[in-house]
C-alpha cells in the first residue's frame, strides 16, 4: 500500500495541468499513487493526461459532475494512509510529500497538515505570498473568520477522512473545504508548516473573484452549520456570522451597481 495517495480534479485544464502532474511525479518522497479524475473535460486536457506514462498514476475519466463528486470518487479509490490534495493548475515543491509525512508520523494527534503558498498570475510572474496561521490554536481562532488553509496544500489521514465522510455535495461550487474543515477540526487538530509548499495560479476569470457576494452567502450556511453543531463558542460564532452576513449584503450591492453600470454603457 502506498503511503500517500494524491487525489486531483481536473476540468478543461490543458494549459496548466500538465505542469501540476510533473511537479507530483518529480516529489522527492516517492510513496504514493496519483489518482487524477477528468470530470468531463471538453479541451484537449485528455490529450496531455495521456502522455504521461507512470505506473503510480491512475487517471479516471467520467462525465462532468462537479468537482465534490469527482474528489469522493478518488478517495473511495485511495489506498494511502496520507491523501494529499491537488489542484490542476497548482504546482508542488519537491519536497512537500516529504515535509508533511515527517510532521503527521511524528505527531499522531494531528489529522491535517499544510501550508501558506506563493501566488503567481497565469503567465507565471509572481504576485503574491498567501499566509496562513501555523498552530492548531490560531487556526481554530481564525476559522471564525476565514479559511486557515490552502486546499490544494493540505494533507490528511485517510481515518480522519472515514470518519467525518469526505466532501458534501452541498457546496460542490464554493466551499467543500470549509466545510470539511470544520468536520475535521472537530475530531483532530490541525496545522500549517511553516513554509510555501505549493504554487497557486491566481485565475482572474473565476466565479469566486467576480462575484465576491457568492463566496460570503455560502460561507454563511457553513458558519451557521458549525454554529448549530457547537464547534465554536456561541457569542463568537454569532459575531462571526453577523460579520459575514453584512459582507454579503454589502458586495451584492456593489454587484448589482456594476450589472446597473455595465447596462448604462451598452
Amino acid at each position: 500500500m502506498p503511503t500517500i495517495s494524491v487525489v486531483m480534479p481536473v476540468y478543461n485544464d490543458e494549459r496548466f495541468v500538465g505542469a501540476a502532474i510533473e511537479s507530483i511525479l518529480a516529489q522527492n518522497f516517492q510513496d504514493f499513487e496519483f489518482i487524477v479524475v477528468n470530470d468531463g473535460s471538453t479541451d484537449d486536457t485528455g490529450d496531455v493526461l495521456g502522455k504521461f506514462i507512470d505506473p503510480r498514476l491512475i487517471i479516471i475519466n467520467q462525465t462532468n459532475h462537479g468537482i465534490v463528486r469527482a474528489l469522493n470518487v478518488a478517495i473511495s479509490m485511495a489506498k494511502g494512509e496520507y491523501i494529499a490534495r491537488m489542484d490542476s493548475d497548482d504546482v508542488s515543491r519537491r519536497d512537500r510529500f516529504r515535509k508533511q509525512v515527517e510532521f503527521l508520523d511524528s505527531k499522531p494527534e494531528y489529522g491535517l497538515v499544510g501550508s501558506p503558498c506563493e501566488i503567481v498570475h497565469e503567465d507565471g510572474t509572481h504576485m503574491a505570498h498567501f499566509s496562513v496561521p501555523q498552530r492548531d490554536e490560531a487556526i481554530r481562532r481564525s476559522m471564525i473568520w476565514r479559511n486557515p488553509f490552502v486546499h490544494s496544500s493540505i494533507m490528511v489521514r485517510k481515518s480522519v477522512l472515514d470518519i467525518v465522510g469526505g466532501y458534501k455535495k452541498t457546496y460542490d461550487s464554493i466551499g467543500h473545504d470549509y466545510d470539511l474543515w470544520w468536520r475535521i477540526l472537530s475530531v483532530t487538530k490541525g496545522a500549517n508548516l511553516g513554509e510555501e509548499l505549493l504554487t497557486r495560479t491566481h485565475r482572474s476569470k473565476s466565479t469566486f473573484r467576480i462575484r465576491k457576494y457568492i463566496h460570503y452567502q455560502f460561507m454563511w450556511k457553513i458558519l451557521f452549520d458549525a454554529f448549530r453543531k457547537g464547534y465554536a463558542p456561541r457569542m463568537i460564532m454569532a459575531a462571526s456570522l453577523g460579520r459575514t452576513a453584512c459582507y454579503y449584503a454589502a458586495h451584492r450591492l456593489l454587484w448589482g451597481f456594476k450589472i446597473i453600470l455595465s447596462n448604462k454603457v451598452s
